[in-house]
């Protein structure tokens, strides 16, 4: 049987002194797309750091690759491509795309060492694999939203990581790109059979694209295929107000909090 690349047992972790996830139970598998859904200070972002050791446990464990967040933090880190919130770029400040995905090298080749072909290389696959290789040069300040966004995707993967960890990543980019931003992390993820864990707080991004969706606020309220947990009272309990899932002319569910798409 396939062993989990990453188990929760009853994790329950702290932020600023305060409980933030509690009683997390669940196993996530090699090569799984998991949307991880819930509202703003659900604790989605402190669910990521404690995966990373970032973030206290108070009580349970995480393991990732059989391997304990308590003890082993450091090299997993090494393991893990992590994309946290979107940045905020000064476009004055100098600092070219080569530049900023060579950062997702610095744990193996060292602060001081100066890369070498094999590196620059690296970098020239991830950029082209995102679709930004013809941008190398530029300044990263000069980028879009969304091209910068690929660049930070970009240096997420530069390391051959075997795990992607993003934090909304299409937050703060207009609704377009968002689709063609998600697309190309699908196509990543099939690609490189990456187990990516996708952090966002509208489920409907994720529809159809997932293969499984786990409901949070505080604690683990559902996790499970997409069609199976796409329930009324599950996402009511989610969000804390009455949702409702519809289905669109093209036959797709669609999910609605207060009016508005979530």
């Amino acid at each position: 049987m396939t062993q989990p690349i990453i188990e929760f047992r009853n994790a329950t972790i702290t932020y600023e002194d305060r409980i933030a996830v509690r009683g997390i139970t669940a196993k996530i598998y090699p090569g799984e797309f998991i949307g991880i859904i819930g509202p703003n200070g659900s604790g989605k972002t402190t669910l990521f750091r404690g995966i990373l050791g970032m973030q206290s446990l108070a009580r349970g464990d995480i393991l990732v690759h059989g391997r304990s967040v308590r003890n082993e933090s450091k090299s997993i880190r090494k393991s893990v491509g992590y994309l946290p919130q979107r940045e905020s770029l000064d476009p004055t400040v100098p600092g070219l795309v080569r530049e900023v995905v060579l950062m997702g090298l610095y744990s193996q080749i060292g602060l001081f060492r100066r890369p070498g072909e094999k590196e620059h290389e690296q970098v020239r696959k991830v950029l082209r694999m995102v679709e930004m290789e013809e941008h190398i040069d530029d300044p990263v300040g000069h980028l879009s939203g969304g091209q910068q966004q690929r660049v930070f995707l970009a240096r997420a993967l530069v390391s051959n990581p075997d795990m992607l960890l993003l934090d909304e990543p299409t937050s703060a980019i207009d609704p377009g790109t968002q689709a063609r931003l998600i697309e190309l992390i699908s196509q990543v993820q099939s690609k490189l059979n990456l187990t990516i864990l996708f952090i966002t707080h509208d489920v409907n991004h994720l529809i159809g694209r997932v293969h499984r969706v786990m409901y949070l606020n505080q604690e683990l309220l559902g996790f499970g295929p997409t069609r199976d947990v796409l329930k009324e009272e599950i996402l009511s309990r989610v969000y804390g107000q009455v949702v409702r899932v519809i289905t669109l002319e093209d036959g797709e569910p669609c999910v609605i909090v207060s009016d508005s798409h979530v």
